[in-house]
């Protein structure tokens, strides 16, 4: 009996080796070369991660308001807001700042209209947000120079 249950503890400590040597080797990681990774992704992920709504908000608004702020980081932002819980006036924060940044793209703010009632949970929070986006048109898309002769 008792050497029955030194092998089970023997088993039971190799497994967890494996799994904590697996987890440290596992967890090393490339440098990405996906498309939908900017320049901010990885602090936007760690602000996402704030487990306290103000002190996410303070990151997520500072982020937001980069002038080469890209895309899939704007997107980011706004997946964030609609998949954590936190306050209103929070999530209203970032997302105006968010609006007000002229590198905010069409598809970010399709985006925020399109799930502003997830996002924002005070009609009046939700009205700001409209009137930003109909207010903040986003730069209109420069046509390309006509080659010269």
């Amino acid at each position: 009996m008792n050497q029955m249950r030194r092998a089970s503890v023997s088993v039971a400590l190799a497994t967890l080796g494996m799994a904590a040597l697996s987890g440290f080797l596992g967890g090393c990681r490339t440098v990405p070369t996906d498309p939908t990774m900017g320049r901010y992704t990885p602090a936007v992920d760690a602000a996402c991660r704030v487990q306290f709504s103000g002190e996410r908000a303070d990151v997520l608004e500072q982020i937001a308001a980069k002038p080469d702020l890209e895309e899939c980081d704007q997107l980011r932002i706004v997946h964030c807001l609609s998949s954590n819980s936190g306050f209103s006036e929070d999530h209203t924060r970032v997302l105006a700042t968010l609006v007000r940044n002229p590198a905010t793209t069409v598809r970010t703010r399709q985006v925020i209209g399109a799930h502003l009632d997830q996002i924002v949970a005070f009609s009046e929070q939700r009205a700001e947000i409209a009137r930003l986006l109909s207010d903040n048109p986003p730069d209109p898309i420069q046509p390309e120079p006509a080659p010269q002769p």
